[in-house]
């Protein structure tokens, strides 16, 4: 996964080709202290995940709280 930290307040997460519950952790890690910052937007592109799981597992991790989910 890449994080792409924009000048502007958001940030975006690309490259992710899984996203499974064994890598919640990790993926928690990353993105949590981008989102305690002074980021306002973040997006995350799961176009690349072959997982079905991915918005069960966002609302696992309570992210679906901190930002929206898109189709």
């Amino acid at each position: 996964m890449t994080l792409v930290d924009a000048s502007d307040g958001s940030l975006r997460a690309t490259g992710l080709d899984r996203l499974s519950a064994s890598d919640c952790a990790e993926f928690k890690e990353l993105v949590q202290p981008c989102l305690s910052t002074s980021c306002r937007l973040m997006e995350l592109d799961c176009s690349t995940v072959r997982s079905p799981i991915v918005r069960p597992l966002l609302r696992m991790l309570h992210l679906d709280e901190l930002f929206e989910l898109t189709p």
